[in-house]
């Protein structure tokens, strides 16, 4: 159904009532996203929020009401066209699957994540839109690029002033998710796709690896316990929040806002789980205290290091334990708190996608196994440089990138472990 573009707006956004009822949640949040340096003190995160949700959307499937819903009353273009073969495969899905259903056991699961539950999910509907896409005459894709490259001049102009973290958090199931669906089809057809969003939901590790979905996730260390004069967030607040999982990505975002990307991939790397737990001091200041494990000894003595180094660069942070669990602290610098650069988030985001792709195409086309395609884009990104590389078309770069990807394989056949701190 067609929706007036005021009234569509209403459908993907917290209306100014619904963020009055959640304010007390909306301000933990805020501080807990300060605490963990990756906004600023002058951020209303709820109006971020909606303005991330109302971004460039043209059309939604709604899992309750089982509607595809349009926005704006005029003609049907080719791009609201692919937008809707993308909504339609959400229509499938919810038919086989029922997306509510899974919605919730993601939200039930202590290990996994509702996110990269997303991430399956909407991987596979841009798979379709791909292919309806790929179907369509040569000027009726010159006309989508045209259409698609507007909207996506409006939405930026639009959303200015949403913190770049915000932004990759809500577009983090459209960048990584393709990837990891395109493996799965590589590797086992729609079976297998299938398999991945009916069974157990996977972890933000898909995100920086994508052929992690089948991957069983380990265990969190305990949530780390409060100390005198601590009290924690209402228990309401932090199951809303899923406050206690302290997941790959969010660990990537927070050390990439401070540190260099490609050590902040690294350490995201030697993580293996998290737990975590916001809490008020006595001084009513809001700060969360986390607990992680690295993979193996020498990845809990990388991530204590880094960890180290990333609390140097906060106001209030701590590195409580060097042991496994590595255990730290930050704190709310409130008003003081200053925001990430735009260009070190982006780098982030756009590190790990190059190595998700890059995953990519060691699986599909140069049919390595998965575990040997994953080693092997770890370590070539870690050579400084690797990115710009792959980014080059020239015949030199191909060749230099032949070698890294060979020396890497090498490494990789004799350590699968290879890269990893």
């Amino acid at each position: 159904m067609q929706v007036l573009a005021t009234d569509f707006e209403k459908e993907v956004t917290a209306s100014p009532d619904e963020l009055k009822d959640q304010k007390k949640e909306i301000e933990q949040a805020t501080a807990v996203f300060r605490a963990a340096g990756l906004i600023g003190g002058d951020v209303d995160l709820g109006q971020a929020v909606n303005d991330a949700q109302a971004g460039n959307v043209i059309a939604l499937y709604d899992p309750e009401s089982k509607k595809i819903k349009v926005r704006g009353t005029g003609q049907f273009t080719v791009e609201t066209r692919v937008t809707l073969a993308h909504e339609l495969t959400h229509v499938l899905q919810d038919q086989h699957f029922d997306l509510q259903k899974l919605d919730k056991a993601a939200a039930d699961s202590k290990t996994g994540s509702s996110d990269a539950l997303t991430g399956l999910i909407e991987g596979d509907a841009e798979r379709i839109e791909k292919k309806y896409l790929a179907e369509q005459s040569a000027a009726a894709r010159a006309e989508y690029e045209k259409l698609s490259n507007a909207t996506s001049d409006d939405a930026r102009e639009r959303g200015k002033d949403i913190p770049p973290v915000i932004e990759t958090y809500f577009g983090a199931p459209y960048i990584y998710g393709p990837q990891v669906v395109s493996i799965l089809e590589h590797t086992g057809g729609n079976r297998a796709i299938d398999d991945a969003i009916t069974g157990p939901t996977p972890t933000t590790r898909i995100y920086l690896d994508p052929t992690a979905v089948s991957q069983v996730a380990d265990t969190p260390p305990p949530v780390p316990e409060l100390r005198a004069g601590e009290k924690a967030f209402s228990s309401e607040a932090v199951e809303d929040g899923d406050f206690d999982v302290f997941d790959d990505f969010t660990l990537y975002l927070m050390l990439g806002a401070r540190l260099d990307p490609i050590t902040a991939l690294r350490a995201a790397d030697a993580f293996a789980a998290g737990s975590s737990t916001p809490y008020t001091t006595d001084k009513g200041t809001t700060c969360f205290r986390a607990s992680v494990d690295g993979v193996n000894a020498e990845s809990d003595t990388y991530l204590a290091k880094v960890l180290g180094q990333w609390a140097k660069a906060m106001p209030d942070a701590e590195v409580e334990s060097k042991s496994s669990p590595v255990t730290f602290h930050s704190c709310d610098p409130g008003k003081r708190a200053v925001a990430p650069t735009e260009a070190a988030i982006m780098s982030a985001a756009r590190l790990a996608a190059t190595r998700d792709q890059l995953t990519e195409i060691f699986v599909t086309n140069s049919r390595l196994p998965a575990d040997l395609a994953t080693c092997v884009s770890r370590v070539v990104m870690q050579t400084p440089g690797a990115e710009e590389l792959l980014a080059s078309q020239s015949r030199e770069a191909f060749a230099e990138g032949a070698r890294l990807g060979a020396r890497a394989a090498t490494a990789c056949r004799q350590n699968s472990l290879a890269g990893i701190p």
